[in-house]
């Protein structure tokens, strides 16, 4: 039944467009209803975000790129409130101060399927994106595509930042204390090998390796500190909303 509702809904969509097109004027404001939200979300935890984006890209196929990314960033906040996955206050705060960011919208994006870790693991980044912003940091991308020349397949940055006359470049990992094993460690190293890498072919550039908690094992984190420092990374233990504090203790 959904997707009659779905169906109809693009339709009439796409009629107001045509008619707010005609009368040489296309809405900033125009939003998917929250009972579209509803179905959406239920979508994406049952079909994945896939599902969901080809709806709502079809939906917004005919707006002006400016519009169509106002439009889809608020729609997949929106859906991810109806998910449980963001509070209002976290969607309203993402909106206003990082629309338009760079990477933003493929990452709420990634956040509204099936997969629970994938999605915490996106917000935990995008979370920290605004943290970073209200804090006066310029965010320049968020997940930013790299090729480190090292892993089989292009990579990403998952935030990269600036103040003043320095970079920022962020790995975010969200794992509990008792998530963290020797597994781990051996993605983490690469993660790391890559923000080198990029630091280096970069000017005024400072790494940032975030974890959202300390590991349980004393060895495991002796482990991490000896390979940030391998790397002149700064490993920094933090929730979204610590971190400017802690980066600020850094300098």
């Amino acid at each position: 039944m959904w997707k009659n509702v779905l169906l109809i809904t693009v339709l009439i969509f796409i009629f107001f467009l045509e008619v707010s097109k005609s009368q040489a004027f296309v809405s900033t404001t125009l939003k998917i209803s929250a009972e579209v939200a509803e179905q959406l979300a239920e979508l994406g935890m049952s079909k994945g975000s896939k599902e969901v984006g080809s709806i709502l890209h079809k939906m917004a196929a005919q707006l002006p790129d400016v519009q169509r990314v106002i439009f889809l960033e608020q729609a997949y906040v929106l859906i991810l409130v109806k998910q449980g996955r963001l509070t209002s206050q976290q969607a309203d705060e993402i909106i206003r101060n990082l629309s338009g960011t760079p990477g933003l919208q493929k990452t709420l994006s990634k956040m509204c399927g099936m997969n629970n870790a994938k999605a915490s693991g996106h917000s935990f980044e995008v979370l920290a994106a605004n943290e970073l912003k209200k804090s006066g940091y310029e965010i320049i991308e968020i997940g930013k595509i790299f090729d480190d020349g090292i892993k089989n397949a292009v990579t990403d940055i998952d935030i990269v930042a600036k103040k003043g006359n320095t970079t920022y470049i962020f790995e975010m990992k969200n794992y509990s204390p008792t998530s963290i094993t020797s597994n781990s460690l051996i993605n983490f190293r690469a993660d790391m090998q890559t923000l080198n890498f990029y630091a280096n072919k970069n000017e005024n550039v400072k790494s940032i390796f975030v974890i959202s908690s300390k590991p349980m094992d004393i060895n495991q984190d002796k482990l991490l500190k000896a390979a940030a420092t391998s790397q002149n990374i700064e490993l920094i233990y933090a929730d979204a909303y610590t971190l400017p504090i802690l980066l600020e203790a850094l300098k």
